[in-house]
């Protein structure tokens, strides 16, 4: 019995070793590129696994990225959420909001920064404030809020409503969009998720 558990024991620490040696090397790697973007990390960090993991998906991300406004991107949102701690603390959180970004495209981010500027409202809010009014005027002022929101995004980004509507269908796979019916038409919100996302990360939005 002795004779079996041992070899798998030898595997076990010579993998082991292997992770440790690709570690190792991999952390300098990446602590040499980073120092040549001029970004400096606490190297006591990266002994924390899924740290790594999340700074090795950040750098995937930036390498894919199409242009240098979203590599630009990228970078500011893994410094201002390292620099108060949230990577370490929320990795799966902050994978999760890199992989939303990382899926942008510069015009779909275009269009989020002008639906918050035209302050696109949240969807909690808009239930919450219809519940305890249950008021005509209520819907109909919804309705115009996002008639007038449409006719801004498509003036600003110089396209039609039907090109705009097709953009924001597609922003609803990121979760940061949510929907409801009103009156005869459909009217879109930000969604919690992006009040999360837009509490933690101060974006600077290109092109707006």
């Amino acid at each position: 019995m002795l004779e079996t558990i041992k070899p798998s024991l030898t595997t076990a620490r010579l993998l082991g070793s292997l992770i440790n040696y690709s570690r190792n090397k991999k952390t300098e790697e990446i602590l040499n590129k980073l120092e040549q973007d001029g970004i400096e990390l606490d190297k006591a960090k990266l002994e924390d696994p899924y740290y790594l993991a999340s700074l090795i998906r950040t750098l995937d991300a930036i390498e894919r990225a199409g242009s240098k406004a979203k590599m630009d991107r990228l970078k500011n949102i893994f410094v201002s959420l390292d620099s108060i701690g949230y990577i370490i603390s929320n990795p799966d959180n902050y994978q999760e909001f890199l992989s939303i970004f990382s899926d942008l495209s510069d015009r779909e981010i275009s269009l989020i920064a002008l639906l918050d500027k035209h302050k696109l409202p949240y969807v909690d809010q808009k239930i919450e404030n219809s519940s305890k009014s249950g008021d005509y005027n209520q819907t109909s002022t919804q309705t115009k809020d996002w008639f007038n929101t449409r006719i801004e995004c498509c003036k600003d980004l110089d396209i039609d409503i039907h090109m705009f509507d097709a953009l924001v269908i597609r922003l609803m796979r990121t979760g940061f969009i949510s929907t409801r019916a009103v009156m005869e038409d459909t009217a879109y919100y930000f969604s919690p998720l992006y009040r999360k996302m837009r509490d933690l990360i101060s974006l600077e939005y290109h092109g707006t």
